[in-house]
């Protein structure tokens, strides 16, 4: 394939997304609002919605477009709805448990806590980065992976290498 060719392939293929878009992304955004019951959560999944056919598209076979899209729309939805409640269920769960009683391996969770710590600052700024969205920001691979700007699975690596890393760092805590 020349480099014309490609030029042409790509600048039809906006063309035709830009049909898309513009013929159903309020029926996307509307159903969104629908499920969601808010505005800036319906813009997001609609954004995601059209960039995953963006980036999908020419590997896809699409027969309906429109039922593609609110398929996708709907799944999105439920799966942020999914999470909402797994949230709710543990705050609850943290809400309603007793309170905290002195714990006597609260002094021994605190020293692992600490050499974790001190293997993380071994690491290279990106592996801790990375742990952190993980770990104390509680994203998925696909949000973190989107939030330092590469692909799940360079993240998906860097993870398993961080965790080998720490994991080398306290073997001597058995």
């Amino acid at each position: 394939m020349t480099s014309e060719n490609f030029n042409e392939d790509l600048a039809s293929r906006q063309e035709i997304f830009k049909i898309i878009y513009d013929r159903y992304y309020g029926s996307i955004f509307w159903q969104a609002h629908r499920l969601l019951d808010d505005r800036e959560k319906a813009r997001d999944v609609a954004h995601d919605v059209f960039m995953n056919l963006w980036f999908k598209g020419g590997s896809l076979e699409i027969e309906n477009v429109l039922w593609y899209l609110t398929r996708a729309c709907k799944n999105t939805c439920l799966n942020i709805i999914n999470r909402k409640k797994t949230e709710r269920t543990v705050v609850d769960r943290v809400q309603a448990s007793e309170p905290v009683r002195e714990d006597p391996h609260f002094s021994e969770d605190f020293q692992i806590r600490e050499y974790i710590n001190e293997a993380l600052m071994d690491l290279p700024e990106r592996w801790r980065l990375a742990f952190h969205l993980v770990f104390t920001h509680n994203k998925s691979y696909a949000e973190s992976a989107a939030e330092m700007n590469i692909s799940r699975n360079t993240f998906k690596s860097i993870m398993k290498s961080t965790l080998q890393r720490i994991r080398e760092k306290l073997i001597h805590l058995k």
